[in-house]
């Protein structure tokens, strides 16, 4: 095959800066292309080019102290500190061990209390680091040092890209690595609570649609369930381990609500439902609100300024705390 790129002899300066600034508009005009190649596949969006910066690095969380703001007063001076742990998890499910970050509340370590547990599932892309650049650690020791919500463990783990949901066709099995490894791995190492109503499973983007899906599947093991700037794509736009049209609205959340309705108000979840009035995703979320309306099931419905990205879920970080520790004491 013949190319048909010519080549023209640059002569002197002049030429030199017209081909440099050739060579520049086509360099921008193939970034601004792939661009808008991943801005067709991927499901962040918008979210992911302005508001994460790379995430720190997992190491620098392993068992240090939890830098704070500044300090509240602490009810009990002689508590031992928040701190987080790198943990890692043998799943039977994935076949290999997988790590996760734990926020241990103060007093965990000189005392024989038993806690309530969060989950918290990052976006697509955002690792376990999401949650605690955006501040989550941080908020929790705050309101729990006020009295604003109840002390709690959290746990941020990792779900890399799988959607925290099986897979069709004997795929990795991302849900069930989270419903029964993490949770029976936490469980049995820590002072937990294990009962439904001591367990919360939140989450961003794609892990608000994991939250869901994960809570609806299994209501034994979680009562409380945020919903933060869910992504919610039609069969279309899933990615193919959605499997066929069957398999997706088994797991699709506003399928599951239309399916599911009366079994998923009989369980009685505490929920929670926000997004961004500039959220690409807004008008999914719309119709995730409109169908637990028709299935009559009782939800908190939040519409902030802002859209799908980093400075939305930090700016209301202590709203989602204390929703949960809101649920904890009413369930406690």
């Amino acid at each position: 095959m013949k190319s048909i790129v010519r080549f023209w002899p640059v002569r002197g300066a002049r030429g030199v800066l017209l081909v440099l600034g050739l060579l520049a508009i086509v360099a921008v005009l193939g970034g601004l292309a792939r661009r808008g190649d991943r801005i067709g596949l991927l499901d962040e969006v918008r979210a992911a080019s302005s508001a994460r910066t790379p995430l720190p690095t997992v190491p620098a969380l392993v068992e240090t102290p939890l830098a704070m703001l500044p300090p509240l007063p602490v009810a009990q001076p002689g508590d031992s500190p928040a701190r987080i742990v790198e943990v890692s998890v043998r799943s039977r499910a994935l076949g290999r061990d997988m790590p996760a970050n734990l926020y241990l509340p103060r007093g965990y370590d000189n005392t024989q209390e038993r806690y309530p547990v969060l989950y918290m599932l990052h976006g697509y892309g955002g690792g376990r680091g999401e949650w605690p650049y955006y501040g989550l650690f941080e908020a929790a020791t705050r309101l729990i040092d006020a009295g604003a919500i109840p002390p709690m463990i959290i746990v941020v783990p990792e779900g890399e890209l799988g959607y925290w949901m099986d897979h069709a066709d004997n795929g990795p099995r991302y849900g069930t690595y989270l419903a029964d490894d993490v949770v029976s791995f936490i469980d049995a190492q820590y002072r937990t609570r294990p009962a439904r109503g001591a367990r919360a499973i939140g989450g961003l983007s794609m892990g608000a649609d994991g939250a869901m899906d994960l809570a609806f599947h299994h209501p034994d093991e979680f009562a409380i369930v945020g919903v933060h700037s869910p992504m919610l794509r039609k069969k279309s736009e899933a990615h193919p381990f959605f499997g066929d049209q069957r398999y997706y609205d088994a797991h699709a959340p506003l399928s599951l609500v239309a399916a599911s309705g009366d079994a998923i108000r009989g369980a009685g979840f505490a929920l929670w439902l926000d997004t961004g009035v500039d959220d690409p995703w807004l008008p999914r979320t719309v119709e995730l609100k409109a169908a637990l309306d028709r299935a009559a099931i009782p939800h908190q419905w939040h519409q902030y300024d802002g859209d799908h990205g980093g400075a939305y879920w930090q700016a209301h970080m202590q709203e989602y705390l204390r929703f949960y520790g809101d649920a904890f004491r009413a369930a406690s």
